[in-house]
């Protein structure tokens, strides 16, 4: 399991990406599009950050495993900015 946490997280940032491109939005990396999209997020400090995350993840052979509690909070960052593009549809259901 000590290899799945960062996996994911480059695998959400890509997505992410893609949403991007498919919005064509403009810019060769994540980095470039960013500024034209930021307005739509709505947290765009996590959104940035989790990015720098995967970064620091694709350059680090060695990180260490995010606790459960952090991969939650980043999943949810990727989550939202999926929502925010329109990328994703978001139902909650009532109890």
């Amino acid at each position: 399991m000590k290899y799945i946490y960062p996996l994911t997280i480059i695998y959400q940032n890509s997505l992410l990406d893609h949403a991007l491109k498919e919005l064509k939005y403009s810019g060769e990396t994540m980095p470039e599009r960013f500024p034209s999209v930021q307005h739509i997020f709505k947290n765009k400090n996590r959104v940035r950050n989790v990015n720098r995350l995967r970064n620091e993840i694709a350059d680090n052979v060695n990180m260490e495993r995010l606790s459960e509690k952090e991969m939650k909070e980043v999943l949810q960052s990727f989550r939202q900015a999926l929502v925010d593009l329109g990328a994703l549809q978001c139902h909650i259901k009532d109890h």
